[in-house]
């Protein structure tokens, strides 16, 4: 994992980066 998980008042979010260098995104939309 690259980023630390942070809430972004939309949701949460972090990033990570596999093997090969690409970077990922990933986010959990908040509810409402």
């Amino acid at each position: 994992m690259t980023e630390e998980p942070v809430d972004r008042g939309y949701g949460i979010d972090f990033g990570l980066r596999d093997p090969f260098g690409n970077h990922i995104r990933v986010a959990q939309m908040a509810q409402g």
